[in-house]
C-alpha cells in the first residue's frame, strides 16, 4: 500500500510539532508553552475551506499553542505537497487567512513549504489589485530543495 505525500507531510507535523515550531519559527519557539501542548483545529479548517474538485488542498492545518504569558495564538500552516504548477497558491493562502480571521478573530501566520522545482510559482505574496484598490497580503515560505540533508537535520535551524 502507498502512503501519500500528504499523509507523510500530517504525520511529520503530529508526530514532531515541538521540532516543526523549533525550525521553522525559532525565535517564537522561545514564547510558546510546549508544556500546555497544542490543539489542532483541523475540523475547524474544513469548515472554513470546503473541498472544491478545482482547487487542491493539501496537508493544511490549523494549530492553536499558547504563549509563556498563558496567550492563546492560532497558526495556520499551509502546506503544499506538489509536483506541479500551481499560480493559485498565493490566492488560497490569503483566503485560509481572511476566513480564520474573520471566523475567529485571532492573529495567524501562514507558511508555505515548497518541495517541487519550478521556481516560477514558489510564490510568496498574493496581490489583487482594482479600480485603485490594492491588496497586498505577504506569507512566510520555505523550499525544501534549497538546503542540504546535513542543514534539515534534528537540532539544526535555518
Amino acid at each position: 500500500m502507498q502512503i501519500s505525500k500528504d499523509a507523510l507531510w500530517k504525520g511529520i507535523i503530529d508526530n514532531l510539532w515541538d521540532d516543526f515550531i523549533l525550525f521553522f519559527f525559532p525565535i517564537l519557539a522561545n514564547q510558546v508553552d510546549f508544556s500546555r501542548g497544542f490543539e489542532y483545529l483541523d475540523t475547524e479548517l474544513q469548515q472554513l475551506l470546503p473541498d472544491n474538485p478545482t482547487l487542491k488542498r493539501h496537508a493544511d492545518k490549523l494549530i492553536k499553542v499558547w504563549f509563556l504569558d498563558g496567550e492563546e495564538i492560532w497558526f495556520l500552516i499551509h502546506i503544499e505537497v506538489q509536483g506541479y504548477q500551481d499560480k493559485l497558491i498565493g490566492k488560497r493562502t490569503y483566503e485560509c487567512n481572511y476566513r480564520i480571521k474573520d471566523k475567529y478573530n485571532r492573529q495567524v501566520t501562514c507558511l508555505v513549504i515548497y518541495t517541487d522545482w519550478n521556481r516560477k510559482y514558489h510564490l510568496k505574496e498574493y496581490r489583487d489589485e482594482f479600480m485603485g484598490t490594492l491588496t497586498i497580503f505577504r506569507f512566510n515560505t520555505y523550499v525544501l530543495r534549497d538546503h542540504s540533508r546535513e542543514e534539515l537535520a534534528p537540532g539544526q535551524t535555518h
